[in-house]
């Protein structure tokens, strides 16, 4: 419907949610309800598992290896990072705008380095 695919498995449903296009590299989110599960960046498909806070911290492939992990301090910075996550959506599962470091919570704008909100 709309350009938008449902997938079913069993009793639940996974959605795309958009495909995002940045320097000709296509990007699509896939849902389970409001959850992000997997994200497929340049015909790779990657599974993101995420913390207690929502957080994006593991990505694994589709045979359940890690493909990449990512720990944050306890207002958002960066703490570790091994691997590339291959998604904008860090921490607490806001999008990341990689080139300022900081993130969009929906309405405003968030520095993890400063810990608050600009």
């Amino acid at each position: 419907m709309n350009g938008i695919t449902a997938v079913y498995v069993g009793n639940h449903y996974i959605i795309p949610l958009r495909d995002e296009v940045k320097n000709s590299v296509v990007t699509k989110y896939y849902f389970a309800g409001s959850t992000r599960i997997a994200v497929r960046k340049d015909g790779t498909l990657n599974f993101l598992l995420s913390d207690h806070l929502g957080s994006s911290s593991v990505t694994t492939n589709a045979n359940g290896a890690k493909t990449a992990s990512a720990l944050y301090k306890a207002f958002g910075e960066t703490r570790y990072t091994d691997g590339n996550l291959n998604t904008d959506y860090k921490f607490t599962g806001q999008r990341e705008e990689a080139s300022l470091g900081i993130y969009f919570f929906q309405s405003r704008w968030y520095d993890g380095s400063l810990g608050r909100f600009l």
